[in-house]
């Protein structure tokens, strides 16, 4: 696990909105996750060249945290980066949250 790059030593998401606390409130919910997928896709004559060449870039990117419900304050974070895969099949937005969550300790 990769560790999470702050701007300053308390970094929380005590702003993420009333909406999603008084979600997490009215579900008895002590943890709030928070999952960002982006993907992109390409066709097959610029992958050949980005095989061949450095410019080739992840183009499968995932974060995921877990905040504290009552606090806000972040209590574990995962990132993604990948070149394969693909989140418009089952199998491979699967594959993208386990990915995710492989470390995630239990709660």
């Amino acid at each position: 696990m990769r560790a999470l790059v702050l701007k300053c030593a308390n970094l929380s998401w005590t702003d993420s909105g009333d909406k999603a606390r008084a979600s997490a409130f009215r579900h008895d919910a002590q943890y709030i996750m928070y999952i960002y997928l982006r993907d992109s896709y390409t066709t097959t004559g610029r992958d050949v060249f980005e095989t061949f060449t450095i410019t080739g870039e992840p183009v499968q990117l995932g974060l995921l945290s877990v905040a504290d419900a009552t606090t806000g304050r972040i209590i574990w974070f995962s990132t993604l980066q990948r070149k394969d895969g693909d989140l418009r099949t089952r199998k491979g937005m699967h594959e993208a949250i386990s990915l995710l969550l492989r470390d995630m300790p239990v709660l």
